[in-house]
């Protein structure tokens, strides 16, 4: 990718993605992202699908939402195909989405600590494609902990990814001393 791709890609995001509130966010944003095949990054999340009846993948999802909220919120968008390189590749149907969505939310209140206040929840029909999407909010109750089968996880994101946040990341955020001072709004 050249110098210029990435600049506008970066713009698309900010302009699209600006810890905007769903309810302000089109669906021509959200075809966007797929046409110019915007990737992911620290803030924003694409899925194909959620798959919350097995454990592995409940931890993966509740992972992936704190890990926006320890990072300085974004979204989840569920329903995009990516290319395998992080980047938004094609619009594709979720089945049982509203199921989807309430197992999504309760798991979050159960497993999840702080809990996320604000935390969004929409779903939309986009080309025919049953489509959701999670706005996780800036949050000043970090770091966000995932409780699960008996054990801690502190995650965040970075790029495309996520990973497990070291020891002195946790102790900043516990200090105040944290992203919040360090993005430029």
């Amino acid at each position: 990718m050249t110098k210029q791709i990435l600049i506008m890609a970066y713009e698309v995001i900010k302009l699209i993605f600006n810890h905007k509130m769903l309810a302000e966010i089109t669906n021509q944003e959200i075809e966007k992202l797929v046409a110019e095949h915007i990737q992911e990054n620290q803030n924003l999340e694409f899925k194909l699908t959620l798959n919350y009846k097995y454990e592995p993948e409940r931890f993966e999802t509740l992972c992936d939402i704190a890990s926006l909220a320890n990072a300085g919120g974004g979204y989840l968008v569920v329903g995009i195909r990516d290319d395998g390189k992080s980047r938004a590749l094609k619009l594709e149907n979720v089945d049982n989405i509203e199921s989807m969505m309430k197992s999504v939310r309760s798991l979050c209140l159960e497993h999840i600590e702080e809990r996320i206040e604000g935390m969004e929840f929409d779903i939309r029909i986009i080309n025919g494609c049953n489509i959701a999407i999670i706005r996780v909010p800036v949050s000043s109750r970090i770091p966000h902990m995932v409780t699960f089968n008996n054990h801690t996880h502190f995650v965040t994101r970075y790029a495309d990814g996520k990973r497990e946040m070291t020891l002195s990341e946790i102790r900043s955020s516990f200090t105040g001393c944290s992203w919040k001072k360090i993005i430029v709004y």
